[in-house]
């Protein structure tokens, strides 16, 4: 599916909302070939919720609307939405959090 059209639908489902938006973007990651959505907004934690719920509900909404009528395939790309870029911080942490534990089993050459 074409990144204008993606970004044109998401527009279209975030407008029937009563949230504002500051920007969206859209763009393939090339090392997973995943589709990012990226929305800026003033009100992040309503569209992030606790523990990112709200995120994921949206996430999983777009996901079923951008499929309506389209053929997926099995490896075709995700859609991921990404509110004021917590999805890439959360990752970011994840991947520091790991680094961090394999170093401390190496040092103490032990399992963690």
């Amino acid at each position: 599916m074409e990144l204008n059209k993606i970004k044109e639908q998401i527009s279209e489902f975030i407008d029937k909302t009563t949230f504002k938006t500051e920007d969206i973007s859209v763009f393939c990651n090339e090392t997973d070939g995943n589709i990012w959505c990226s929305i800026k907004t003033n009100e992040p934690q309503l569209l992030i919720g606790k523990n990112g719920e709200v995120l994921e509900a949206i996430n999983h909404i777009a996901r079923r609307f951008m499929e309506k009528g389209q053929n997926i395939e099995e490896n075709s790309p995700i859609l991921i939405i990404d509110i004021n870029d917590y999805r890439k911080k959360r990752i970011e942490n994840l991947k520091n959090l790991a680094h961090m534990l394999s170093e401390r089993a190496l040092f103490f050459k032990s399992s963690i």
